[in-house]
């Protein structure tokens, strides 16, 4: 069974366009180019991600109302 640290590939998230909440922290995903498209996502948790680049989700950031990162 995959814990949620394991988790490295969401790509497969892209699809998924009425997700209102995503809490992967602590996990392995450095690539949140997927989830720029989620323009439903009101939550939205990374901390503890190994992510160096944030602005592929410069878009949906004034959509979040809960989030624990900033875009530059």
């Amino acid at each position: 069974m995959l814990g949620v640290t394991d988790v490295t590939d969401i790509s497969v998230l892209s699809k998924m366009t009425n997700l209102e909440r995503l809490y992967l922290m602590e996990s392995n995903v450095s690539d949140v180019t997927p989830l720029a498209g989620l323009t439903q996502l009101k939550v939205l948790r990374l901390e503890g991600c190994p992510i160096e680049d944030y602005s592929p989700l410069v878009d949906i950031y004034p959509n979040l109302s809960e989030k624990d990162f900033s875009v530059p």
